[in-house]
């Protein structure tokens, strides 16, 4: 193993012994400085006898083994060089005997699977992988008899062949296996050291058929099972039987094993139920084949000490629930996670994570942040292409692309940076089972570096992909800054990294300036106004002019990224440019039909095609600050606005919810009303009139009715019970304070007496009433269920409050 990356960092440690009683349960404590000068995301400690951790600061969330032992590896989080880290365990017989510091996980911290390449090895046995099953056909390449490419499946021990009732525990050796193969004439097979090989035997061949494996014991026992298999041309696609192409990508089954159980891992560390959504699924074949994803990207975060909180972890990964609970529910299938690294001088010689400075793109997640995101999309069925994005540190107003002073020495400095960060940190998302991978992402909008050299920029890009091969053994693509034109010095189309990357990507609205930011192509259409018809055509043209010939250029899945459109006047010609659009209006006029004409054009002109295999539309936000959605808000994300449309173009149908929030009051029916008493202490300024509620599978309604227009600024609160003698659990806080007197801003909070916020809650004004809507998983997760009792006060802006209903009994969900 190389000790330059997984090295082990031994600290000269200074403890200072604490034991404290618990509840009758003796405790051992200690806290030891990092002085290896190295920040250390790994633990090794050792006890006396075996001993079980029960708290620390900071956290590691994950540990080898998870309960007592002598030997105990924590991973999954960090101490910086200097920084101390404190523990308790039980029993406090125990002594800490010697702890060690690591730069990665050791090898110890995952038990080893038996697979040391993504051939499987015969001593694999059922036990380890159940409830793994292998269910997918077999991928194989046209015409290949090499051994590293073919499919590998050990014979003894996969659930799915459904072989147990006849293994029982005899060895393989004792069993007599035989095989019909449906085409001879291009499907190979063999039976070797007990494990199954099929290949492309013909490379004039290419399509679909079967292996059917038999097995027999001694005493006549038998049975069989039937193995799809999919011979795929070594350009890597496969004309159907519907005449359209399939493609392929690059896959090992350690990725499935890994997400396996780190997801299985993270369920047990955070109590989180199995719904049966985890892909359980062992694929061996050194391919797969290419899935449409129906994706959207994933921006921002809040660390504990950003501004703006607090944010306590537990806080952020509940609201991480919760936007994940909603895009599975409007059929989001993947998400693309992207990671923010900053270069901490204009000189760009050091490239470092910013964990609690807030900034435009959001801080760096940390590593058991991230894999938090990765495990719990996993959990519920949710593909994840992870990658990375790269700013100056927020203390310096420029970005990477005013670098006008860069040398080719510093120019060099900055790629290998860039490229020792991204392979350094492969391993551990292929730990985490990750599904795709960007490299270089974003790297030749860096300066004028591009517009000097763009040769530099291609064979940087073939390297970091080559070397990243290396270490992944999935599906490696490249984000792309700006539109199909901007590659100073030739089309960026044509560049030549596309031929080492598995997937295509491209942005799809026009060309933005790489130095300055501005908008420099025209609209899509030149109507002011156009239909959805209109636009259909203007994406065609686009499509026939550009990304056709891309597609069919490299012969490889095509993808978007950076997809999307505000909700202003005008938008729908410029998509998620309009904002950045010198000479666009300073439109101040919420469109949310602008934003569906350019969701659904764009579909209807992508959809059929040839290689298109997802929008990228974006975005949603993991920052609680911003994730939420209010009706007349222009923001990106379809939230309130264009969300239904979504779900129908991913899913085919629209769920229809209980009560729109949008502004309208036609959907609140008389029954949804708790109470129609004029409020306490009512001065008429802001009288509570009625409160109304409603409930469906996915949200909380609340409607506040006030005897006029509240045109003095405010706090609304709405109280929820939680079954504890009145005692709130969660309280929703709006405001409009810093907004117009029509427009209400909703916070979720939770934890009396800290007052910590949690999420952002749906708002829309309905002339003198405002419409709530939250999330029911959300609410779960912080309340006794179901809630019991709601109150609703309105305070002034010095928090004095004005007017407040009694304790008002909510219906029985």
């Amino acid at each position: 193993m190389n000790r330059g990356i997984w090295g082990v960092l031994v600290a000269a440690v200074l403890a200072a012994a604490l034991v404290v009683g618990l509840a009758g349960t003796c405790l051992g404590g200690a806290m030891y400085q990092n002085t290896s000068g190295e920040v250390a995301r790994a633990v090794r400690v050792e006890f006396s006898e075996p001993a079980e951790i029960t708290s620390m600061w900071p956290s590691f969330p994950q540990r080898d083994p998870p309960g007592p032992a002598t030997v105990i590896v924590l991973s999954g989080g960090e101490v910086p060089a200097g920084g101390w880290f404190s523990f308790t365990w039980r029993p406090d017989t125990a002594r800490v005997v010697k702890i060690e510091w690591f730069v990665s996980p050791p090898s110890s911290a995952r038990p080893s699977l038996g697979f040391s390449d993504p051939i499987a090895k015969p001593e694999v046995h059922g036990e380890l992988l159940n409830p793994a099953f292998f269910a997918h056909p077999a991928y194989v390449m046209q015409g290949v008899s090499d051994r590293d490419e073919v499919f590998a499946l050990p014979l003894h021990g996969v659930p799915e062949l459904a072989l147990y009732p006849v293994l029982g525990d005899l060895p393989a050796s004792s069993l007599t296996w035989k095989f019909e193969v449906s085409h001879p004439e291009g499907i190979g097979a063999a039976i070797e050291d007990g494990t199954l090989y099929i290949w492309g035997s013909n490379s004039e061949w290419q399509g679909y058929g079967e292996v059917e494996l038999h097995v027999s014991t001694p005493d006549g026992r038998a049975g069989s099972v039937e193995i799809p298999v999919v011979v795929f041309c070594t350009d890597r696609t496969l004309v159907n039987p519907q005449g359209k192409k399939d493609y392929f990508v690059p896959w090992g089954v350690v990725l499935d094993i890994n997400r396996i159980l780190s997801t299985e891992e993270h369920m047990r560390q955070y109590n989180k139920p199995d719904l049966g959504l985890l892909d359980r699924t062992l694929r061996f074949s050194r391919w797969r084949q290419m899935e449409f994803m129906r994706d959207v990207t994933i921006r921002k975060w809040k660390n504990e000490l950003v501004p703006g909180g607090p944010w306590p972890q537990s806080s952020q990964f509940t609201y991480v629930d919760v936007v994940l609970d909603e895009l599975r529910s409007i059929g989001v299938d993947t998400i693309r996670f992207e990671n923010i690294y900053y270069f901490t001088s204009r000189s760009c010689t050091e490239l470092v994570p910013i964990y609690d400075r807030y900034s435009a793109a959001g801080p760096t997640r940390r590593a058991h942040e991230v894999a938090y995101v990765i495990n719990e999309a996993h959990r519920i069925g949710i593909s994840v292409l992870y990658y990375h994005h790269y700013h100056l540190d927020p203390a310096f107003s420029e970005g990477l692309y005013e670098m006008d002073d860069s040398t080719p020495d510093s120019v060099m400095v900055v790629f290998r940076l860039i490229e020792t960060l991204e392979l350094a940190i492969l391993p551990s998302l292929v730990a985490l089972g990750v599904d795709m991978v960007g490299l270089a992402s974003w790297i030749e909008g860096i300066g004028p570096i591009a517009e000097r050299d763009p040769a530099l920029i291609d064979d940087t890009i073939i390297r970091i992909v080559t070397r990243g091969r290396n270490a992944f053994p999935g599906p490696i693509t490249k984000i792309c800054v700006y539109g199909a034109h901007f590659y100073p010095g030739g089309d960026i189309l044509h560049a030549r990294f596309w031929a080492h990357v598995d997937v295509l990507t491209a942005i799809l609205v026009f060309r933005v300036d790489g130095r300055t930011g501005r908008v420099d192509s025209p609209p899509l259409t030149s109507f002011p106004n156009p239909t959805v018809e209109q636009l259909v055509e203007a994406w065609k043209g686009l499509i026939e002019k550009y990304f056709q010939p891309f597609q069919e250029r490299y012969n490889k899945p095509f993808i978007a990224v950076e997809n999307g459109c505000v909700a202003l006047e005008g938008a729908a010609n410029w998509g998620v440019t309009f904002l950045y659009w010198e000479k666009a209006p300073s439109s101040t006029t919420v469109s949310i039909s602008d934003m569906r004409l350019h969701y659904l054009s764009q579909h209807l002109a992508f959809v059929s095609m040839d290689g298109y295999f997802g929008p990228g539309w974006y975005t949603y936000s993991f920052d609680p600050n911003f994730g939420g959605g209010v009706q007349d808000g222009y923001d990106f994300t379809p939230r309130l606005k264009v969300e239904d449309l979504i779900q129908e173009l991913f899913l085919g149908r629209a769920v229809p919810r209980l009560i729109r929030v949008d502004g309208q009051r036609d959907d609140w029916l008389p029954a949804y009303l708790i109470t129609s008493a004029r409020s306490e202490g009512s001065s008429g300024a802001a009288g509570i009139a009625g409160v109304y509620f409603a409930a469906d599978e996915q949200y909380l309604y609340f409607m506040i009715e006030f005897e006029a227009l509240v045109t003095k600024r405010g706090f609304l609160t709405l109280e929820i019970a939680a079954g504890r003698g009145g005692h709130p659990g969660l309280f929703v806080q709006c405001d409009n304070v810093y907004t117009v007197s029509e427009r209400w801003n909703g916070w979720l909070h939770t934890g009396y007496p800290e007052y910590t916020r949690v999420g952002t809650a749906d708002v829309a004004v309905a002339g003198s009433s405002v419409e709530l809507r939250f999330s029911r998983a959300f609410v779960e997760r912080n309340l006794i269920w179901p809630p019991g009792r709601v109150r609703v006060t309105f305070h002034n802006t010095l928090g004095q409050v004005e007017n407040a209903t009694e304790w008002l009994s909510l219906p029985a969900l």
